[in-house]
């Protein structure tokens, strides 16, 4: 996060736009997170991010995965 805290919103890349609309939505702390084609837009160390802070806190992920290997 440190690298991107400096930009405005509309400057950063589609993937850290999208990684931190997902932190946003963590931060109230939901029993059920529902997310769609999370892997396409995202790195695997920000998806790994997300699953062990989501494994942490006993979160429920509902993935929507065009990619059947993800």
């Amino acid at each position: 996060m440190n690298d991107i805290i400096n930009f405005k919103f509309k400057e950063l890349r589609t993937e850290d736009r999208i990684y931190i609309k997902l932190l946003s939505l963590l931060i109230i702390n939901p029993s059920i997170y529902c997310v769609d084609d999370l892997f396409t837009y995202l790195s695997i160390d920000k998806i790994m991010r997300i699953i062990n802070y989501i494994k942490e806190r006993s979160i429920t992920l509902l993935s929507v995965e065009s990619n059947m290997e993800d």
